[in-house]
Parts: C-alpha cells; sequence; structure tokens
C-alpha cells in the first residue's frame, strides 16, 4: 500500500492507469473481492429499483395536472435520478470485472462520463436545496407565493454555471487517468490558481447548499410540529410539506458520508497536506471512501426516492395501481384475441 501512494503522484503527472502490481495484489485479496462484489450487487439492486420506479414518478409528475413549484421541482428531481442510475453503470461494470476499466478505458468515453457525473451531482444538490428552501418560505410565510419563474432561471444559470467550470477542468487544465484504487477515471489538476479556485469553488457549491437544506429542514420542522391545521386544504398542504420533509431528510441520510469525506478532504486541502494523508491513509479509506461517498450514496439516495413518493403521495399510488391493472387487462384481452384467431383459424381449415 505504500509503494501504492508512492505511485500515485508520478501516475496521475504522466496521466497513465496505475496498474501497478500493488494495486492488482491487494485487490486480489479475499476481503477486497468480497467488499467488491457487496459494492457491485448494491449497485444493480439500486439500479433496478431506482430506475423503473424513477420512471413512473417522472412520467406521474408529467401527467399529473398539478403545475405548482413542488411538482417541477419533483420533475427535475426524478429526472436527474435517472440520470444518476444510468451513468453509474459503467462503474458496476467495473467492479464485476475486477475493476478493469471496461468502456471507461476510453479517454474521449470517460471524459464525457466524468462531466456529466459531476453535472448530476452538484445538479441534485442544488434543486434539493431549491425544494426544501422554497417549501420552509411558503411553510414560514404562508402569503408568500414563490416565483417559479425565478427557480427555473436560477437552475438553468446553475448548470451553466457548473458546465464551465467542468469543462475547463476536464477538457483544459485536467489529465485524465483511470484509478484501479478508486474503480473509475478521474482527471486530475496541477497544484496552481485553477486548481485552487476549482477545489474551493466545488467544496463550497456542495457544503453550501447542503447547510442551507439542514436548515431549511430544521425550520421546516419546527414550525409544522408547532402549527395546528384545521381546514382540510390546510392539511393537504401540512401532508405535502410533510413530503418534501422526508425528501430533505433521505437526502441528508443518504449523502453524509459524502459530505464527511468532502469535509476531510477540504480541511487536507487548507492544511497543505498531499493524498492521502492523513485521513485517507489506510487501505479501506484509500479503495472505499470515495466509492461509498461520491458513488453509492447518490445511487442509493436515487433509488430510495420513487419508494417514498410511493409511500407518501397517495394519488401516485392511485395512479400507479390504475397503470398496472390496465396493463394486465391489455395482456388478458391480447391473449384471448390470439386465442380466439387460432381457433377461427383451425375452424376455417376443416373440410
Amino acid at each position: 500500500f505504500a509503494a501504492i501512494k508512492r505511485n500515485m503522484a508520478a501516475t496521475r503527472a504522466n496521466g497513465n492507469h496505475p496498474t501497478t502490481p500493488d494495486v492488482s495484489l491487494i485487490l486480489e485479496e479475499t476481503q477486497y473481492r468480497v467488499y467488491d462484489s457487496l459494492i457491485a450487487t448494491g449497485l444493480c439492486v439500486c439500479f433496478l429499483i431506482g430506475l423503473p420506479g424513477n420512471c413512473l414518478a417522472l412520467c406521474y409528475f408529467l401527467r399529473t395536472k398539478k403545475r405548482n413549484l413542488s411538482t417541477l421541482l419533483y420533475i427535475a428531481a426524478s429526472s436527474i435520478d435517472i440520470g444518476s442510475s444510468i451513468i453509474h453503470l459503467p462503474i458496476t461494470a467495473n467492479y464485476f470485472n475486477k475493476r478493469h476499466p471496461v468502456v471507461l478505458g476510453n479517454k474521449v468515453f470517460c471524459s464525457i462520463w466524468y462531466f456529466i457525473l459531476l453535472l448530476i451531482q452538484q445538479l441534485s444538490i442544488f434543486v434539493v436545496m431549491l425544494l426544501s428552501l422554497s417549501r420552509a418560505v411558503v411553510i414560514v410565510f404562508p402569503f408568500y407565493k414563490v416565483d417559479k419563474r425565478s427557480v427555473l432561471i436560477s437552475i438553468i444559470v446553475y448548470l451553466l454555471y457548473h458546465s464551465l467550470w467542468n469543462v475547463l477542468k476536464i477538457f483544459s487544465y485536467g489529465k485524465y487517468y483511470f484509478s484501479h484504487g478508486f474503480g473509475y477515471c478521474d482527471v486530475y489538476l496541477e497544484k496552481g490558481i485553477f486548481e485552487a479556485f476549482y477545489t474551493f469553488n466545488y467544496s463550497a457549491c456542495i457544503g453550501i447548499p447542503s447547510l442551507i437544506v439542514f436548515a431549511a429542514l430544521v425550520v421546516s420542522i419546527f414550525k409544522l410540529r408547532s402549527d395546528e391545521m384545521t381546514r382540510e386544504s390546510q392539511k393537504n398542504n401540512r401532508r405535502s410539506s410533510l413530503t418534501i420533509v422526508y425528501f430533505t431528510a433521505l437526502f441528508l441520510v443518504c449523502n453524509t458520508l459524502t459530505f464527511i469525506n468532502r469535509a476531510l478532504f477540504t480541511t487536507k486541502e487548507i492544511l497543505g497536506m498531499s493524498y492521502p494523508r492523513p485521513f485517507h491513509n489506510n487501505t479501506f479509506m484509500f479503495f472505499y471512501s470515495w466509492l461509498f461517498s461520491e458513488i453509492f450514496c447518490t445511487v442509493l439516495n436515487a433509488s430510495l426516492n420513487p419508494l417514498l413518493y410511493l409511500w407518501r403521495i397517495r394519488e401516485m399510488r392511485l395512479w400507479s395501481k390504475r397503470l398496472f391493472n390496465m396493463s394486465k387487462r391489455n395482456e388478458f384481452r391480447n391473449t384471448v384475441n390470439i386465442v380466439n384467431t387460432g381457433t377461427s383459424s383451425r375452424n376455417e381449415t376443416r373440410p
């Protein structure tokens, strides 16, 4: 493991794949093979739940007649979760294939993949922040109406802002490499002004929205606990607000490791220490901290969101039941038609 750490600086600087015998030797140990298999299986389960679940949720939110701000943000969140389920499939293949690159070994593909991955991670946090913050404002100031247009414009501006930063990082200043230690490709930035600004910007755009989400969650919980709802409309609004509270809490719980790992990395950068010292200096943290915090937590959150929708949104449950019952009736009708067609054909051929 010490040889791996000594090799990292030279590997990143040259842009080569770190296929050192030390990495292969450690990853062939039984415990790491078991860890990798469990992670790959977990990613597959999340994919099987998350992709169809979020497609179902997206169809519901698009079909519903409600076009309030919460519905629009749910549409954005479901779309991001669909992208999250798909974009992490190459990593699942890597871990089933002993961390060999597979499609991520291609520099062009991996650069585009990494660009989309960063945008999905950054947009998901921002959309959750907008959803929780807008609901907290409505709870605290019931007669204040949040402007939908301004919120949607802010999402577009945020997307363009991070697209510019990521284009500069990946295609201008960065050096591509595939890490067997991480199990996916990354882009290395040499020490300099751009690297310092990018690290600060990335950490701020994860840390600040997360703090706002947490503050909005606390305010919403205290306000909902203190207010008594008497009218039916107030009860419906309370139920909608509780759904957003659960959605926000699920996001924070699933991404706790992400925030901790990013805080440790930012602390290391501030103290001027070279990676992986001091927080990622043992083998488990080195091989799995980024995988869990940046990859698995995101996929897990994306797979649990549609289950939360089904649990909390009664109209979605009823719509889903009607949809599946309709598909069963159509399947039965098609089967009957096929049987009747075959019977009539045999009758016609009889003398």
